[in-house]
């Protein structure tokens, strides 16, 4: 075993399933913000992480949660064409129309980063 035992959002960003188990084992909490406003969702849609993803889902840990930006998961996603981790998220519930303090929804931020596939899913920019 490793004398370095990974927090939550290392677990996130890493896709490292077994650690965000573990952490949840110690009674981690899974929805937390890290000192720069992201949570572990935040981390896993950013990196189309979608095992992370739904096991903390299947965890309970909230997947809508906006950062100090208004940022929320699918933003992150939806920057970085992770089709089905947007797929996941909306299936969670998670707002598709959520506004970030720029005004910018998730579909803006597709058609910014030339993410076609995430852009019609979405419906287009503003949707």
């Amino acid at each position: 075993m490793s004398l370095h035992t990974p927090d939550v959002w290392e677990a996130a960003r890493h896709d490292n399933v077994a650690a965000l188990r573990r952490l949840h084992e110690q009674g981690r909490v899974l929805d937390a913000p890290d000192a720069g406003g992201l949570t572990p969702a935040h981390y896993a849609a950013g990196n189309g992480h979608l095992a992370v993803l739904l096991e903390l889902r299947r965890l309970g840990a909230r997947l809508d949660v906006a950062d100090a930006t208004g940022t929320t998961p699918a933003h992150d996603a939806a920057s970085g064409g992770h089709m089905e981790v947007m797929a996941e998220l909306h299936e969670a519930g998670v707002p598709m129309n959520a506004r970030n303090h720029r005004g910018l929804t998730p579909a803006d931020l597709a058609a910014l980063h030339g993410h076609v596939e995430v852009l019609a899913w979405t419906g287009g920019p503003g949707s």
